[in-house]
């Protein structure tokens, strides 16, 4: 029962339940019962009838399986140490209609009247019999202590058992690797000798004599080359040739990397795999140390671990969170998949409920590193600092806080949503005691469910050590200002579509802007969304673009915008777009200074102020758009990049490489019976053959000029075989179709010989269109 009530809520009524002495003389008329069997008279508010009514409702239960008799039990045991019995029928059917009849007397009542019935009682006669006594609860507590010993021993054996099993598993993974390291060792050593045999068997050959040694060995290291195809299996299709090792032997092999893996299912109903944190971070710490990567003789050493999660669509119905950690003192592979280690995968959609079911045990072992502040490397302790980077919406699930759109929906202070636009504070205002947030304040803010908290943290890591990611930074800021773009150049052509027959509406401005967004050399489209019945809704979407097109649309669209929007703001979108592009450069520097920071928010600052310069003027851009990314980027981001020396070590982009690795191996190597530990299993096994890698090309461009330029001028001038070649008609001299009005197609057409009752411009353009096309005479082959 206790984990049905909300205590909170129902503790409120402890003052409204009393009981006295005095016997209920109108129940012992009326029933006709003996004075002495009434021990006890309960006085009951009004207003806890009707709290009591409210929470069978559901209102403050999760399911309706509580009694009335249990509500009053928890009052009366708060003030009074009393308990009814909870088969009481009698009382559980008059409290009941009790309920009901008082709730319905609220109901329409304001004023005097209110205030009466809540200071209205009533009164209950408790029996003898209806009384739990001293000595059935002393049986009670009696069976519920030997349960409980029972319990406690079963589990120390449990524990013990569990201690006994993790023993045998880390003896036997370490006699697993020492086997792998002595058939390394003594690989090397065959082929040496087989070389020297080589060489002996050739000597002996120049001096004429006919020696049989009896060798049978193999010509080539067979094991290195079992080793070479399954990476290549494992990371791509194999290749086909005559000299591939037997089938038998890769198969072999793979089940001996796979008996290496120690995978469990994640905890919780969902489907799901997990590898042990602590010891992946050993493995992964130990790896760094071993290639120098880290130098664990450094007195200053302290290794940064940040800590990724990220949902994402592996197919149409099929969506996977991936948990994974990377280490930040190796800056070289951060940017690709091999730097983010994967710890678990789960099958659902990014909640809170899910996460705190499914990754209690990561959490637990996380929150464990960051409580001690070390892990044990080689019998040497090293100080680890864990930071926790995402995107907005991982963020605030970890944290237990509400979404983006919720009023104090910032992770580091308490600013209200409606005054994020504001620009005229200081630098470090929003991180001062009186509004900075801390995570104890998190911790009682959600139990209080204010500011946004909801749900208590998941992992308790300092809000100063909680980076935003600098890439998602950028896509959602993009986002909504080709947003903009869309909802103006909309709203244009609605203007003056305003008083024209739709004969003679077009969506001229549109078609212009997305002519300028497909000139920057990225894909994109805008659509009308359709309602149930297949009619347009008036909402509009656009193509939703990779990092790298947004990228190169803050580069390359500015300069194409002319003509494309409105004139009399067209000057201030432009510089918008060109500002934000440099604040993004400045975010990407891999090193800042303090006074780099500095500049940073005086341009960030600028740029808000820029941004709601438009509001009114076009739309998006009001006040109340500044997002907290926007917010974010102005007021925590210097302070990030002043005492991290950057924020670019934390950016996610390995963290989207990771998924889309995960997305290859879900659709090409896993028969989606456990989707989740397929995904596991090669990542660790890649893992484990990373020493047969083939090792990247360098490459050194000799001359920039050419990949930024160049390559796509060269590229544009290719003939796409997969484009239709336009009509002669639509691209000769004075005809352009997309230009045409209603009355000029219909003139076009007349000439053709066609009259039609036609009204929409864009089924004329399409029947001229077809009519030139039925008109254009073949060429006879030779």
């Amino acid at each position: 029962m206790s984990d049905n009530l909300n205590f909170v809520e129902i503790e409120k009524f402890k003052d409204s339940v009393g009981v006295s002495n005095n016997q209920c003389l109108k129940y012992v008329s009326k029933q006709c019962v003996s004075s002495e069997d009434i021990i006890f008279t309960v006085h009951i508010g009004y207003d806890c009838l009707r709290g009591f009514h409210e929470a069978k409702q559901g209102r403050m239960l999760k399911q309706q399986s509580c009694t009335y008799v249990q509500f009053l039990n928890i009052l009366l045991g708060i003030k009074y140490c009393i308990k009814v019995k909870d088969d009481c029928s009698r009382l559980e059917g008059r409290l009941r209609r009790a309920c009901g009849e008082i709730n319905k007397k609220f109901k329409g009542k304001t004023g005097a009247s209110y205030r009466n019935l809540m200071h209205t009682e009533l009164k209950l006669a408790l029996r003898r019999e209806e009384v739990v006594t001293i000595a059935e609860l002393e049986t009670q507590r009696r069976n519920a202590e030997e349960k409980s010993n029972a319990l406690l021993k079963e589990n120390e054996l449990l524990t013990a058992r569990c201690e006994e099993l993790y023993s045998k598993l880390v003896e036997s993974t370490a006699i697993k690797e020492k086997a792998t390291e002595d058939l390394i060792e003594a690989n090397a050593k065959v082929e040496s000798l087989f070389t020297e045999n080589e060489k002996l068997h050739a000597y002996i050959k120049k001096l004429g004599e006919n020696v049989d040694f009896g060798n049978n060995g193999k010509t080539i290291n067979e094991t290195s080359s079992v080793l070479e195809m399954q990476l290549t299996m494992s990371s791509q299709c194999a290749p086909v040739g005559e000299d591939l090792p037997r089938s038998y032997l890769i198969k072999q092999c793979k089940d001996d990397l796979n008996k290496m893996c120690h995978i469990t299912r994640t905890p919780g109903a969902a489907a799901g795999a997990q590898l042990d944190f602590d010891a992946e971070l050993e493995s992964v710490l130990k790896k760094q140390i071993h290639l120098k990567k880290i130098d664990i003789d450094d007195p200053d050493l302290k290794v940064k671990i940040k800590i990724s999660g990220d949902g994402a669509k592996m197919s149409r119905l099929t969506s996977f969170i991936t948990i994974s950690f990377s280490v930040l003192n190796n800056d070289e592979d951060l940017m690709s998949s091999k730097g983010n280690n994967a710890v678990a995968v789960i099958k659902g959609h990014e909640t809170y409920e899910l996460l705190q079911s499914s990754c209690s045990t990561i959490f637990r072992q996380v929150n464990h590193v960051i409580d001690k502040g070390k892990v044990s490397i080689e019998g040497k302790d090293i100080p680890v600092d864990v930071f926790l980077g995402r995107d907005y919406k991982f963020l605030l699930l970890v944290l237990g806080m509400k979404s983006a759109s919720s009023d104090y929906s910032c992770i580091w202070c308490e600013i209200h949503a409606k005054d994020r636009f504001d620009m005229t504070k200081p630098q470090n205002n929003y991180w001062e005691d009186h509004i900075a947030r801390k995570l104890d304040g998190i911790i009682e803010d959600a139990k209080k469910k204010r500011h946004s908290c909801e749900h208590q943290p998941l992992l308790n890591i300092p809000l100063e050590n909680v980076i935003l990611d600098e890439l998602h930074l950028m896509l959602r800021i993009t986002d909504r200002l080709t947003g903009n773009l869309v909802k103006d150049a909309l709203e244009w052509d609605n203007k003056e579509n305003f008083d024209k027959p739709p004969s003679q509406q077009s969506d001229k401005h549109l078609q212009a802007l997305v002519k300028a967004i497909k000139n920057c050399g990225v894909s994109f489209n805008v659509w009308e969304k359709l309602n149930g019945d297949g009619k347009g809704s008036g909402l509009y979407a656009f193509t939703s673009l990779m990092g790298s097109d947004k990228k190169l649309l803050l580069k390359k669209l500015p300069d194409n915008l002319q003509g494309a929007i409105r004139p009399e703001t067209s000057a201030t979108v432009t510089q918008i777009w060109r500002d934000f592009d440099a604040l993004y450069k400045d975010i990407g520097q891999k090193h800042s200074s303090e006074e780099q920071a500095s500049q940073f928010f005086e341009k960030a600052r600028d740029w808000i102020i820029l941004f709601t310069s438009l509001a009114g003027k076009s739309p998006g851009y009001e006040k109340k758009r500044v997002t907290p990314y926007m917010h974010a980027m102005v007021y925590h981001i210097p302070r990030f990049m002043t005492k991290y020396d950057g924020i670019k070590k934390f950016t996610g982009q390995g963290v989207e490489k990771l998924n889309d690795d995960c997305r290859r191996i879900h659709l090409q190597r896993s028969n989606k019976w456990d989707a989740p530990k397929d995904i596991l299993l090669v990542g660790k096994r890649m893992e484990h053959l990373s020493e047969y890698e083939r090792a990247s090309r360098k490459y050194r461009k000799q001359e920039p000029e050419y990949w930024n330029m160049k390559i796509h001028e060269s590229r544009a001038k290719r003939p796409k075989i997969c484009t239709e070649p336009p009509d002669d008609d639509v691209i000769s001299g004075d005809l352009v179709i997309d230009e045409m009005t209603a009355e000029d197609v219909k003139a076009r057409l007349k000439n053709k010989g066609i009259t039609t009752r036609l009204r929409s411009l864009k089924k004329l353009k399409e029947l001229l269109l077809n009519t030139l096309r039925q008109d254009q005479i073949p060429i006879a082959s030779p």
